[in-house]
């Protein structure tokens, strides 16, 4: 009987980690990503992981390093000055 699910890959049927995520997100969403400094939502680190996506013209095969990138980005923005997110 053959197998049924997804593949191991990051990737269905073209569609980034990114892309799913903000298609599966809403506004109401409790989805976060722990740290010491406090939490960031998931929501948050797909919009920017979707703007390096975009940056790249589109390419995909990155979406697993854009994820990474854009939680750093979403990191080092709240630890500057004056950002109160």
């Amino acid at each position: 009987m053959p197998r049924m699910g997804f593949s191991s890959g990051s990737k269905r049927s073209g569609v980034t980690l990114a892309e799913t995520a903000l298609t599966r997100s809403k506004p109401t969403s409790k989805s976060t990503v722990s740290q010491a400094q406090g939490t960031i939502s998931n929501e948050e680190v797909a919009q920017v992981a979707y703007e390096l996506f975009e940056r790249r013209g589109r390419r995909e095969g990155f979406d697993q390093q854009d994820w990474f990138e854009a939680e750093r980005i979403v990191r080092r923005r709240r630890q500057q000055p004056g950002n109160g997110r």
